[in-house]
């Protein structure tokens, strides 16, 4: 049934009447009949190391152990898998990423971001950047005043 493909369920009973398998599907209450030939069982396998039972399912539904999820996973939010890497090597998913802290000061929300990627508070680009334009940021001079 295409509306049904990729969803998960788990095998109640076999309905010999109409020759179909009751499925509860996972995350809902609805239980539906599906044909033998309709159905798949599902390779419960983590996709980087192989271990025998994957637990945490990523955006396409491919399985992670708990070791191999906590290398993959948001540094944030730890529900998604990571697909930006911030200076550090942490990853987060693309939600938290933009919602990434102050490089600086590690306690607000970035606002201001540089071409490179850092996000820095009102606070910090203020400190940090050029005092003339707050476009870029800033050098110090030879009387350390910020240029």
């Amino acid at each position: 049934v295409a509306h049904l493909n990729n969803q998960e369920g788990t095998l109640q009973r076999w309905d010999s009447e109409n020759e179909r398998w009751v499925v509860s599907l996972l995350g809902s209450s609805e239980q539906v009949m599906l044909r033998e030939k309709n159905l798949e069982a599902v390779k419960d396998q983590c996709v980087v190391c192989e271990a025998a039972v994957g637990f945490k399912k990523g955006e396409k539904g491919e399985r992670y152990c708990a070791r191999c999820w906590s290398d993959v996973a948001c540094k944030n939010c730890r529900k998604a898998v990571g697909s930006e890497k911030d200076e550090w090597g942490n990853l987060y998913c693309t939600k938290c990423w933009a919602k990434r802290m102050c490089v600086k000061c590690k306690a607000a929300l970035g606002e201001t971001m540089t071409p490179d990627g850092d996000k820095y508070c009102k606070k910090c680009w203020t400190e940090v950047s050029c005092s003339d334009c707050r476009k870029h940021l800033a050098t110090k001079s030879h009387n350390d005043q910020v240029y």
